[in-house]
């Protein structure tokens, strides 16, 4: 039995079309270099790119703007 999303769940219904070959806006996140280069590539039929994200930079930017105690909660 496949465990479907709830009913009001939007982006968990996009994530599960998205995983069954509907096209959508949705871009696929990995830790991985090697798995994200190879979904970039895996189907390419025109140029790909591969985003990398400094979650640390984020993190203490994110801590900056918010403050320490907006950061907790």
């Amino acid at each position: 039995m496949i465990d479907t999303p709830d009913e009001n769940d939007t982006l968990e219904w996009l994530a599960l079309m998205r995983h069954y070959g509907a096209p959508s806006r949705l871009l696929d996140w990995t830790y991985s270099f090697f798995v994200a280069v190879y979904f970039a590539l895996v189907d390419a039929q025109k140029e790909g790119a591969v985003w990398a994200i400094d979650c640390s930079w984020i993190r203490s930017r994110v801590k900056q703007i918010l403050g320490e105690e907006e950061w907790k909660k």
